[in-house]
């Protein structure tokens, strides 16, 4: 009888956090479908646009994953402040992340112009480094707007309003489609720009999507209840202590596990180009799926915050380890469906057979 008890009780947390995840699953693929998007147009170019655009994506992600993982923090006070029925705390922690999302996008733009004159030190080859250089600058341009929208979309999710943020990030992709469409290719009288063409594709789209979301977070009547109570007033150092405290530990978990596959990548690139344009190819995809983990991980975050604000911690470990299951079989399909179709997968991006081959 206990354990009939315990089994409904465990299985009770697998719906809500199905539900919640899915929006933000959806969410979290889409940002990776902007990428993708990229990869397989530029694909259509060449192998040496491919070749820049992994390299740049695999130096300019370090920054990008390490402010994500600070900006989780969001997320978790937010539902702290939510199942504690605190909407002033909820509100000042969409305030101060705002302001962290953009000092975090003017860093990571400063660094990534930084390494500019250096790329040619990592071991690429010429024709490689000189087509990612403009591109490093135009995806640089992109983050403060990319981490801004992760705040908002994060905020909106913790108070269990998960769709509309991910409708504007499918909006985004399909735009960012379009505007590859518009300027990799030459479309509408606009000059053919290859791989520059995409950086400036995802320049436009995020930018839109980060006013749009902020429209959506200040606007919302579902949200209006969580709004600070004054946005232009000094700003207190102990919301930044705790987003630093929940978020720099995560971040760094990011950073570190980020890091091996940027090594790889620039390894591949000691190859050949082919190498690092299958490598692309093949993280590309890898990270497409992982987003699905993400996001039922995400999922238990905000449930687990929810949780602990409202006192009921005998139910953060069930969410926990559920969401863990959760993730370990989908990711076990997502596994077999690569060894099984990799080739007509690898076979989507380009044209080559010998970086489909490796691939």
């Amino acid at each position: 009888m206990h354990f009939s008890r315990q089994f409904r009780l465990w299985r009770g947390e697998v719906r809500p956090t199905l539900t919640l995840a899915l929006p933000i699953m959806a969410g979290m693929v889409s940002q990776m479908l902007m990428g993708l998007a990229d990869t397989i147009m530029v694909g259509r170019v060449g192998v040496i646009p491919l070749a820049a655009a992994s390299f740049v994506n695999a130096v300019a992600h370090l920054p990008l994953v390490l402010g994500i993982g600070l900006l989780s923090a969001v997320s978790v006070l937010t539902a702290q402040a939510y199942g504690a029925k605190r909407p002033d705390e909820a509100g000042e922690t969409l305030r101060h992340g705002l302001v962290l999302a953009v000092g975090l996008g003017l860093f990571s733009l400063l660094v990534l112009a930084a390494l500019y004159p250096l790329l040619d030190h990592f071991g690429q080859s010429p024709e490689v480094v000189t087509a990612a250089r403009p591109y490093l600058l135009l995806f640089g341009l992109s983050l403060l707007p990319a981490l801004v929208a992760q705040s908002c979309r994060q905020f909106a999710e913790a108070l269990k309003n998960p769709w509309m943020p991910t409708f504007v990030m499918l909006g985004g992709v399909l735009l960012n489609v379009w505007l590859n469409w518009i300027f990799i290719y030459g479309h509408w009288g606009a000059p053919a720009l290859g791989l520059v063409g995409a950086g400036w594709a995802t320049v436009i789209a995020r930018f839109v999507m980060m006013l749009v979301l902020i429209a959506y977070v200040m606007r919302a009547p579902a949200l209006k209840a969580f709004q600070p109570a004054r946005w232009w007033v000094a700003l207190r150092g102990e919301y930044f202590q705790r987003l630093f405290h929940i978020g720099w530990p995560v971040g760094m978990q990011h950073l570190f596990e980020v890091s091996a596959f940027v090594l790889a990548a620039i390894m591949m690139g000691w190859i050949s180009a082919d190498a690092i344009a299958a490598h692309q190819i093949a993280i590309s995809c890898a990270a497409f799926t992982f987003m699905f983990a993400l996001g039922i991980g995400a999922a238990a975050c905000i449930r687990v915050g929810h949780a602990f604000g409202a006192g009921q911690f005998s139910r953060m470990q069930r969410i926990g380890f559920c969401a863990i299951g959760l993730a370990a079989l989908l990711m076990s399909c997502f596994g077999v469906a690569f060894m099984v179709a990799g080739r007509p997968i690898a076979s989507l991006f380009i044209d080559s057979p010998a970086v489909v081959g490796l691939t």
